[in-house]
């Protein structure tokens, strides 16, 4: 950037894109006015080709230059009445004053929104609005804070942080229940409630109150065999060892139906420890 001004390459180091500008940089120079400086700088299609569009402390100006065509506008910065910018709508920006218009298009994001932040830095009066296609949904505008310098910075990227769907968080420890699961579980309840009722008392019965030892998870999907609680448990050893001792002479009881299904439910997780500790005690208890 030796070959161009001072200011106009201080603002150049801060643009995004600066491909197809470098003869456009040198003759902005030319149509700047005596005391006249660049603010910002942005590449841009305009007039049908690449150009530039600079802020200046005066004015607004668009240039073409390449080897076909050379083209020229500004307006004044006192006299802009519109700014239509937004470039989630779309990728450039119309400058409106009472007699003339000035449009571009293709600038980078960052670019036009630091180039749009400072005329309204700079010129407060003027208005910024969005011009959507047709049929497209207007959103409500908000209340305007600080006249138009409460708008600064509105179409800035949205904040990742901010748009999270915030999920409801499990439980810790919790174990999610798939529907065929719950059924079995509510099955197994009706169950211990009949076994009161259907299940004749059985001799050498030994009370167990405490859980088994949790196993791996079974799938949800699935109906497991009936089978006994596991023989580690210290708190229904015994009783897994005297209904063991058993079960080769004789087919299993209603009862050890129960705790085999109750022992497959807990070690899915459906049951909690003090919900099948009180089921079983519910189970052995029955005469």
């Amino acid at each position: 950037m030796s070959e161009v001004r001072r200011d106009i390459a201080e603002a150049a180091v801060r643009m995004a894109v600066t491909f197809g500008t470098r003869s456009a940089m040198r003759d902005l120079a030319e149509e700047l006015a005596p005391g006249e400086t660049v603010v910002e700088l942005a590449a841009c299609t305009y007039a049908g080709a690449a150009g530039l569009i600079a802020l200046t402390s005066q004015r607004v100006v668009a240039i073409r230059d390449d080897y076909s065509k050379h083209q020229v506008q500004f307006v004044v910065i006192g006299e802009v009445v519109t700014v239509d910018y937004d470039p989630t709508v779309h990728d450039g920006f119309a400058l409106f004053t009472p007699s003339s218009r000035l449009v571009v298009r293709k600038m980078r994001r960052e670019d036009g929104d630091r180039l749009v932040d400072a005329l309204l830095t700079r010129a407060p009066q003027i208005t910024l609005q969005v011009t959507r296609p047709a049929g497209a949904p207007v959103a409500q505008q908000g209340p305007q804070l600080g006249g138009q310098l409460g708008r600064l910075g509105r179409h800035r990227k949205p904040d990742p942080a901010a748009d999270q769907v915030h999920s409801p968080r499990r439980a810790e420890g919790g174990t999610a229940v798939g529907p065929a699961v719950s059924a079995q579980a509510g099955a197994a309840a009706g169950a211990v409630q009949a076994a009161g009722q259907m299940s004749p008392a059985r001799p050498g019965s030994v009370p167990a109150a405490a859980p088994v030892a949790s196993s791996a998870a079974m799938p949800a999907a699935t109906m497991p065999a009936p089978a006994m609680p596991s023989g580690n448990s210290p708190a229904v050893g015994a009783a897994s060892a005297s209904h063991s001792a058993a079960a080769g002479a004789r087919p299993a009881t209603d009862k050890e139906i129960l705790l085999g299904v109750l022992a497959d439910l807990h070690a899915q997780g459906v049951l909690s420890a003090d919900e099948f500790a009180a089921k079983v005690r519910q189970i052995v208890t029955q005469p």
